[in-house]
């Protein structure tokens, strides 16, 4: 895995804006896979905060951001017709930690987002995820995102 991006880098390619742009960083990523951190869970203005806190099921925005990142890299990279606008078409075997995104204990680090391709077409990829902050898993499964284009 190679090629660290940051900021605009990461947003020109998917189409979040303002506080839905979730991802600091990508680590690295290559055809399999990407790696990703942020620390947007530790925000106070978190857009999809609710009655103030932020659970763990929102990791999976976190991953979906990665995952349609990684699909628009590896588009480009191969000259394949990249995602234009795609949704989560279905979540599969989704472990969540119990403990809120905003817990005391998660907010002094980083998440780590990872996902990883395990299959794609010109219309649809399927991605494996994890969301982890320090040793805590705090989501895991799998998603099929698709474009309707």
């Amino acid at each position: 895995m190679s090629n660290r991006l940051e900021g605009q880098q990461i947003y020109r390619r998917i189409p979040h804006a303002g506080a839905m742009c979730l991802l600091d960083a990508v680590e690295a990523w290559d055809a399999q896979g990407i790696a990703c951190w942020a620390r947007s869970h530790t925000r106070q203005n978190h857009p999809l905060r609710e009655a103030g806190r932020l659970s763990s099921l929102h990791a999976i925005e976190y991953a979906a951001q990665a995952a349609a990142l990684h699909a628009s890299l590896v588009g480009e990279r191969t000259a394949d017709r990249p995602f234009g606008h795609a949704y989560i078409a279905t979540l599969h075997a989704i472990d969540t930690c119990p403990r809120p995104l905003d817990d005391d204990d998660l907010l002094t680090l980083p998440l780590d987002i990872r996902a990883r391709l395990a299959m794609g077409t010109p219309f649809a990829a399927r991605y494996t995820f994890s969301v982890t902050c320090g040793p805590i898993c705090v989501a895991q499964g799998a998603m099929t995102v698709a474009t309707p284009e």
